[in-house]
Protein backbone atom coordinates (compact mmCIF):
# COMPACT_ATOMS: atom_id res chain seq x y z
CA UNK A 1 0.00 0.00 0.00
CA UNK A 2 1.58 3.19 -1.25
CA UNK A 3 1.41 6.16 1.52
CA UNK A 4 -0.58 8.05 -0.92
CA UNK A 5 -3.26 5.68 0.14
CA UNK A 6 -3.27 5.98 3.81
CA UNK A 7 -5.49 7.85 5.78
CA UNK A 8 -3.86 9.82 8.34
CA UNK A 9 -7.54 9.80 10.37
CA UNK A 10 -7.37 5.81 10.50
CA UNK A 11 -5.04 5.36 12.94
CA UNK A 12 -5.92 1.71 13.02
CA UNK A 13 -5.16 1.75 9.13
CA UNK A 14 -3.12 -0.70 7.79
CA UNK A 15 0.53 0.94 7.23
CA UNK A 16 3.53 0.69 5.21
CA UNK A 17 6.58 -1.07 7.56
CA UNK A 18 8.26 2.87 7.65
CA UNK A 19 5.27 4.13 9.24
CA UNK A 20 5.11 1.43 12.09
CA UNK A 21 7.25 1.85 15.34
CA UNK A 22 7.27 -0.67 18.32
CA UNK A 23 6.27 1.66 22.19
CA UNK A 24 8.70 -0.84 23.99
CA UNK A 25 11.65 -0.97 21.91
CA UNK A 26 11.43 2.03 19.58
CA UNK A 27 12.58 0.19 16.32
CA UNK A 28 10.43 -1.05 13.50
CA UNK A 29 8.72 -4.67 13.42
CA UNK A 30 6.96 -6.68 11.06
CA UNK A 31 3.60 -8.25 11.80
CA UNK A 32 0.26 -8.86 10.01
CA UNK A 33 -1.45 -7.37 9.73
CA UNK A 34 0.49 -3.93 11.09
CA UNK A 35 -1.67 -1.60 13.30
CA UNK A 36 -0.08 2.07 14.17
CA UNK A 37 1.04 2.19 17.83
CA UNK A 38 2.49 5.29 20.13
CA UNK A 39 5.01 5.96 22.41
CA UNK A 40 4.35 7.18 26.01
CA UNK A 41 6.57 9.37 27.57
CA UNK A 42 8.65 8.10 30.23
CA UNK A 43 7.27 11.33 32.16
CA UNK A 44 4.06 9.83 32.53
CA UNK A 45 4.28 6.27 32.88
CA UNK A 46 3.01 5.66 36.49
CA UNK A 47 4.04 2.38 38.71
CA UNK A 48 2.29 0.90 41.34
CA UNK A 49 4.39 0.73 44.69
CA UNK A 50 4.75 -2.98 45.82
CA UNK A 51 1.91 -4.10 48.15
CA UNK A 52 2.34 -4.15 51.46
CA UNK A 53 2.12 -7.60 53.26
CA UNK A 54 -1.17 -6.77 55.00
CA UNK A 55 -2.70 -5.96 51.73
CA UNK A 56 -1.85 -9.06 49.92
CA UNK A 57 -3.30 -13.11 49.25
CA UNK A 58 -0.11 -14.20 51.40
CA UNK A 59 0.21 -11.89 53.83
CA UNK A 60 -2.67 -11.74 55.11
CA UNK A 61 -2.57 -16.17 55.27
CA UNK A 62 0.67 -15.43 57.54
CA UNK A 63 -1.48 -13.60 59.84
CA UNK A 64 -4.46 -16.11 60.09
CA UNK A 65 -1.55 -18.32 62.18
CA UNK A 66 -2.17 -16.68 65.75
CA UNK A 67 -4.76 -14.63 67.33
CA UNK A 68 -2.04 -12.39 67.93
CA UNK A 69 -0.92 -11.83 64.38
CA UNK A 70 -4.41 -11.63 63.26
CA UNK A 71 -4.45 -8.47 65.86
CA UNK A 72 -1.25 -6.86 64.20
CA UNK A 73 -2.98 -7.69 60.98
CA UNK A 74 -6.34 -5.18 61.73
CA UNK A 75 -3.77 -2.62 63.49
CA UNK A 76 -1.89 -2.55 60.40
CA UNK A 77 -4.76 -2.26 57.71
CA UNK A 78 -6.73 0.36 60.25
CA UNK A 79 -3.48 2.49 60.24
CA UNK A 80 -2.47 1.99 56.41
CA UNK A 81 -6.50 3.03 55.63
CA UNK A 82 -6.85 6.14 58.38
CA UNK A 83 -3.78 7.58 59.13
CA UNK A 84 -1.94 7.19 55.79
CA UNK A 85 -4.41 6.54 53.23
CA UNK A 86 -3.38 4.11 51.08
CA UNK A 87 -5.42 2.31 48.86
CA UNK A 88 -6.26 -1.12 50.32
CA UNK A 89 -7.84 -4.23 48.96
CA UNK A 90 -10.72 -5.84 50.64
CA UNK A 91 -10.31 -9.48 51.60
CA UNK A 92 -12.61 -12.08 53.77
CA UNK A 93 -11.07 -14.05 56.25
CA UNK A 94 -11.71 -16.92 58.41
CA UNK A 95 -14.40 -19.00 56.25
CA UNK A 96 -16.20 -15.58 55.49
CA UNK A 97 -16.66 -14.64 59.43
CA UNK A 98 -14.76 -11.08 58.91
CA UNK A 99 -14.60 -8.70 55.77
CA UNK A 100 -11.39 -6.45 56.18
CA UNK A 101 -12.69 -3.60 53.50
CA UNK A 102 -10.97 -0.73 51.49
CA UNK A 103 -10.53 1.40 54.38
CA UNK A 104 -9.12 0.05 56.84
CA UNK A 105 -12.81 -1.84 59.02
CA UNK A 106 -13.13 -4.97 59.95
CA UNK A 107 -16.73 -6.21 59.39
CA UNK A 108 -18.75 -9.34 60.68
CA UNK A 109 -21.16 -11.83 58.84
CA UNK A 110 -24.23 -11.46 60.27
CA UNK A 111 -26.64 -13.64 58.81
CA UNK A 112 -25.83 -14.80 54.93
CA UNK A 113 -23.84 -12.48 52.56
CA UNK A 114 -24.82 -9.51 55.07
CA UNK A 115 -21.77 -8.16 56.77
CA UNK A 116 -22.04 -5.84 60.11
CA UNK A 117 -19.97 -3.03 62.13
CA UNK A 118 -18.57 -2.97 64.53
CA UNK A 119 -17.40 -6.49 64.47
CA UNK A 120 -16.29 -8.51 67.90
CA UNK A 121 -13.28 -9.95 67.72
CA UNK A 122 -11.73 -12.10 70.55
CA UNK A 123 -9.20 -10.04 72.75
CA UNK A 124 -5.79 -11.01 73.71
CA UNK A 125 -4.75 -12.02 76.84
CA UNK A 126 -8.49 -11.39 78.53
CA UNK A 127 -9.89 -14.35 79.91
CA UNK A 128 -13.49 -15.23 79.49
CA UNK A 129 -15.29 -13.48 82.52
CA UNK A 130 -16.99 -17.08 83.30
CA UNK A 131 -14.93 -19.88 82.41
CA UNK A 132 -11.28 -18.12 82.51
CA UNK A 133 -10.59 -19.61 79.28
CA UNK A 134 -8.72 -17.67 76.90
CA UNK A 135 -9.16 -17.58 73.31
CA UNK A 136 -7.18 -18.99 69.85
CA UNK A 137 -7.33 -17.89 66.17
CA UNK A 138 -9.83 -21.26 65.50
CA UNK A 139 -12.27 -19.59 68.00
CA UNK A 140 -11.76 -15.76 67.41
CA UNK A 141 -15.16 -15.65 66.59
CA UNK A 142 -16.74 -17.01 69.63
CA UNK A 143 -16.89 -14.29 71.64
CA UNK A 144 -19.95 -11.58 73.03
CA UNK A 145 -18.55 -8.13 74.46
CA UNK A 146 -20.11 -6.76 77.27
CA UNK A 147 -19.73 -2.60 77.77
CA UNK A 148 -20.26 -1.09 81.12
CA UNK A 149 -18.36 1.66 83.18
CA UNK A 150 -17.78 1.67 87.10
CA UNK A 151 -16.86 4.33 89.38
CA UNK A 152 -13.94 2.46 91.56
CA UNK A 153 -12.17 3.05 94.68
CA UNK A 154 -8.51 3.10 94.71
CA UNK A 155 -7.22 3.60 98.39
CA UNK A 156 -5.22 0.57 97.99
CA UNK A 157 -3.05 3.54 95.64
CA UNK A 158 -3.19 6.43 98.18
CA UNK A 159 0.05 8.04 97.77
CA UNK A 160 0.73 6.82 94.73
CA UNK A 161 0.94 8.06 90.93
CA UNK A 162 -2.20 8.20 88.77
CA UNK A 163 0.04 6.27 86.04
CA UNK A 164 0.46 2.81 89.20
CA UNK A 165 -3.22 2.37 88.79
CA UNK A 166 -3.71 2.66 85.17
CA UNK A 167 -0.81 0.27 84.94
CA UNK A 168 -2.53 -2.11 87.45
CA UNK A 169 -5.32 -2.26 85.36
CA UNK A 170 -3.95 -2.73 82.30
CA UNK A 171 -1.99 -5.75 83.41
CA UNK A 172 -5.55 -7.43 84.39
CA UNK A 173 -6.89 -10.30 82.58
CA UNK A 174 -10.27 -10.41 83.55
CA UNK A 175 -11.72 -7.90 81.51
CA UNK A 176 -10.62 -4.64 79.34
CA UNK A 177 -10.00 -1.23 81.64
CA UNK A 178 -9.44 1.96 79.89
CA UNK A 179 -9.75 5.22 82.43
CA UNK A 180 -11.71 8.15 81.60
CA UNK A 181 -9.46 11.01 80.75
CA UNK A 182 -12.49 13.43 81.23
CA UNK A 183 -13.47 11.51 84.91
CA UNK A 184 -9.81 10.62 86.31
CA UNK A 185 -10.21 11.38 89.94
CA UNK A 186 -13.24 11.97 91.88
CA UNK A 187 -13.11 13.27 95.45
CA UNK A 188 -15.89 15.32 97.49
CA UNK A 189 -12.87 18.01 98.24
CA UNK A 190 -13.50 18.99 94.64
CA UNK A 191 -17.41 20.05 94.52
CA UNK A 192 -17.18 23.43 93.94
CA UNK A 193 -21.43 25.19 93.86
CA UNK A 194 -20.45 28.34 93.13
CA UNK A 195 -21.52 29.64 89.63
CA UNK A 196 -20.54 29.02 86.93
CA UNK A 197 -21.48 31.88 84.66
CA UNK A 198 -22.07 34.10 87.58
CA UNK A 199 -22.38 37.19 84.93
CA UNK A 200 -24.90 35.63 82.67
CA UNK A 201 -28.50 36.62 81.25
CA UNK A 202 -29.18 33.09 80.69
CA UNK A 203 -31.74 31.36 82.48
CA UNK A 204 -29.88 28.08 81.86
CA UNK A 205 -26.68 29.08 82.65
CA UNK A 206 -27.88 30.64 85.58
CA UNK A 207 -28.35 27.22 87.15
CA UNK A 208 -24.70 25.54 86.20
CA UNK A 209 -22.22 25.50 89.22
CA UNK A 210 -18.43 24.69 88.27
CA UNK A 211 -18.16 21.31 89.90
CA UNK A 212 -21.15 19.74 91.27
CA UNK A 213 -19.68 16.00 91.69
CA UNK A 214 -16.42 16.96 92.04
CA UNK A 215 -14.41 15.14 89.08
CA UNK A 216 -11.16 16.06 87.67
CA UNK A 217 -10.14 15.37 83.91
CA UNK A 218 -6.96 15.56 82.17
CA UNK A 219 -8.22 19.60 81.33
CA UNK A 220 -8.82 20.30 84.84
CA UNK A 221 -4.95 19.39 85.28
CA UNK A 222 -4.49 15.45 86.12
CA UNK A 223 -1.51 14.52 84.73
CA UNK A 224 -0.21 10.54 85.09
CA UNK A 225 2.09 11.82 88.08
CA UNK A 226 -0.67 13.04 89.99
CA UNK A 227 -0.67 11.52 94.04
CA UNK A 228 -3.82 9.27 94.69
CA UNK A 229 -5.34 11.24 97.81
CA UNK A 230 -7.55 9.49 100.58
CA UNK A 231 -11.19 9.62 99.47
CA UNK A 232 -10.33 9.63 95.72
CA UNK A 233 -12.19 7.69 93.37
CA UNK A 234 -11.73 6.71 89.24
CA UNK A 235 -13.84 6.29 86.69
CA UNK A 236 -13.17 3.19 84.33
CA UNK A 237 -14.62 2.25 80.75
CA UNK A 238 -15.24 -1.71 81.42
CA UNK A 239 -15.02 -4.45 78.53
CA UNK A 240 -16.04 -7.74 79.81
CA UNK A 241 -16.14 -10.87 77.44
CA UNK A 242 -17.53 -14.24 77.16
CA UNK A 243 -17.29 -17.20 75.28
CA UNK A 244 -21.28 -17.78 73.54
CA UNK A 245 -22.17 -20.64 76.03
CA UNK A 246 -20.73 -19.36 78.40
CA UNK A 247 -22.72 -16.17 78.21
CA UNK A 248 -26.14 -18.02 77.67
CA UNK A 249 -25.74 -19.45 80.49
CA UNK A 250 -24.52 -16.51 82.72
CA UNK A 251 -27.74 -14.69 81.38
CA UNK A 252 -29.91 -17.53 82.22
CA UNK A 253 -28.43 -18.05 86.14
CA UNK A 254 -28.21 -14.44 86.36
CA UNK A 255 -31.96 -13.36 85.49
CA UNK A 256 -33.45 -16.60 86.47
CA UNK A 257 -32.15 -16.03 89.73
CA UNK A 258 -33.78 -12.02 89.77
CA UNK A 259 -37.03 -13.34 88.19
CA UNK A 260 -37.41 -15.83 91.35
CA UNK A 261 -36.43 -13.45 93.79
CA UNK A 262 -39.05 -11.32 92.49
CA UNK A 263 -41.77 -14.20 92.65
CA UNK A 264 -40.86 -14.76 96.56
CA UNK A 265 -40.63 -11.20 97.30
CA UNK A 266 -44.42 -11.12 95.74
CA UNK A 267 -45.77 -13.49 97.70
CA UNK A 268 -45.73 -16.41 95.50
CA UNK A 269 -44.32 -19.57 96.87
CA UNK A 270 -43.63 -23.09 95.11
CA UNK A 271 -42.12 -21.62 91.79
CA UNK A 272 -40.25 -23.47 89.04
CA UNK A 273 -38.49 -21.57 86.22
CA UNK A 274 -37.83 -22.85 83.12
CA UNK A 275 -35.88 -20.83 80.22
CA UNK A 276 -37.28 -19.93 76.99
CA UNK A 277 -36.13 -18.17 73.88
CA UNK A 278 -36.52 -14.47 74.05
CA UNK A 279 -40.12 -13.87 72.87
CA UNK A 280 -39.01 -10.26 71.54
CA UNK A 281 -35.58 -10.19 70.10
CA UNK A 282 -35.92 -11.87 66.45
CA UNK A 283 -31.84 -12.43 66.55
CA UNK A 284 -31.35 -15.53 68.19
CA UNK A 285 -27.19 -14.92 68.00
CA UNK A 286 -27.55 -11.26 69.44
CA UNK A 287 -25.83 -12.54 72.73
CA UNK A 288 -27.36 -9.35 74.71
CA UNK A 289 -31.02 -10.05 75.37
CA UNK A 290 -31.40 -13.02 78.12
CA UNK A 291 -34.23 -15.68 77.51
CA UNK A 292 -37.81 -15.43 78.78
CA UNK A 293 -38.88 -17.72 81.42
CA UNK A 294 -42.27 -19.88 81.81
CA UNK A 295 -43.04 -19.71 85.77
CA UNK A 296 -45.02 -22.20 87.23
CA UNK A 297 -46.26 -21.43 90.68
CA UNK A 298 -48.95 -22.56 93.13
CA UNK A 299 -51.70 -20.18 91.41
CA UNK A 300 -50.95 -21.35 87.83
CA UNK A 301 -48.22 -20.65 85.03
CA UNK A 302 -46.61 -16.76 84.04
CA UNK A 303 -44.54 -16.02 81.14
CA UNK A 304 -41.84 -13.26 81.86
CA UNK A 305 -38.99 -11.68 80.18
CA UNK A 306 -37.04 -8.62 79.18
CA UNK A 307 -38.12 -6.70 76.15
CA UNK A 308 -36.02 -3.51 75.85
CA UNK A 309 -36.75 -1.29 79.07
CA UNK A 310 -39.71 -3.11 80.16
CA UNK A 311 -40.31 -6.29 81.48
CA UNK A 312 -43.52 -8.27 80.66
CA UNK A 313 -45.88 -10.35 82.90
CA UNK A 314 -48.38 -12.31 80.83
CA UNK A 315 -50.78 -15.59 81.62
CA UNK A 316 -52.32 -15.79 78.25
CA UNK A 317 -52.02 -19.43 78.38
CA UNK A 318 -52.56 -20.10 82.15
CA UNK A 319 -55.71 -21.43 84.34
CA UNK A 320 -55.11 -17.90 85.72
CA UNK A 321 -56.51 -16.25 82.79
CA UNK A 322 -59.97 -16.58 83.99
CA UNK A 323 -58.93 -15.65 88.01
CA UNK A 324 -57.13 -12.52 86.66
CA UNK A 325 -58.21 -9.58 84.19
CA UNK A 326 -54.96 -6.93 84.04
CA UNK A 327 -57.35 -4.75 81.58
CA UNK A 328 -59.56 -4.00 84.88
CA UNK A 329 -59.65 -3.10 88.68
CA UNK A 330 -56.53 -4.43 89.77
CA UNK A 331 -54.34 -2.32 87.27
CA UNK A 332 -56.60 0.73 86.73
CA UNK A 333 -54.22 3.12 87.72
CA UNK A 334 -51.15 2.09 85.44
CA UNK A 335 -50.75 3.94 82.35
CA UNK A 336 -49.11 0.99 81.08
CA UNK A 337 -49.05 -1.80 77.95
CA UNK A 338 -51.85 -3.98 79.09
CA UNK A 339 -54.32 -6.28 77.90
CA UNK A 340 -56.62 -8.73 80.00
CA UNK A 341 -54.00 -11.37 80.95
CA UNK A 342 -51.04 -9.57 80.10
CA UNK A 343 -49.00 -6.19 81.67
CA UNK A 344 -45.65 -4.20 80.68
CA UNK A 345 -43.67 -3.92 83.92
CA UNK A 346 -41.05 -0.65 84.12
CA UNK A 347 -38.11 -2.10 85.76
CA UNK A 348 -37.55 -4.85 89.03
CA UNK A 349 -39.68 -2.36 91.28
CA UNK A 350 -42.78 -2.38 89.04
CA UNK A 351 -42.82 -6.05 87.93
CA UNK A 352 -42.60 -6.93 92.02
CA UNK A 353 -45.39 -4.34 92.41
CA UNK A 354 -47.70 -5.84 89.81
CA UNK A 355 -46.89 -9.32 90.71
CA UNK A 356 -48.00 -8.39 94.74
CA UNK A 357 -51.22 -7.33 93.16
CA UNK A 358 -51.67 -10.40 91.28
CA UNK A 359 -50.82 -12.66 94.15
CA UNK A 360 -53.08 -10.92 96.36
CA UNK A 361 -56.01 -11.14 93.61
CA UNK A 362 -55.25 -14.56 93.52
CA UNK A 363 -55.34 -15.55 97.66
CA UNK A 364 -58.96 -13.55 97.63
CA UNK A 365 -60.39 -15.27 95.07
CA UNK A 366 -59.56 -18.62 96.50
Amino acid sequence: MSKEQHNPNNIYAPLDDDDIVNPFHGSSYNKDPPYKTFDIPKSIIKTSPPKKPYNTDEGIQKSLVSLEEFHKLINERHAAGYERHEPLDDFTVLDGEYWLDTCGNVWQRSKGDNYVMPSTIAPLNIECNRCKDTWTIENVADVVKWEDDQVITISDFIGKPLMDLVKNYQNRTDALYRINRDRLIRNDTHIDTSLKYPDTEDEWEKTIVKNKNGWLGAEDGITPKYVIQEGDESYMDIWKFYHKSCNETRLEEEFGQKFEETFKEAGFKDIKLNAIKNKYCPDEACGHCAPWFEVDTEYGSMTIGWRKRVISIDWVDSDMKSKIDASGDIFKDEDVTKCSAGIHAWGWDKAKDYLSRIHTELVNNE
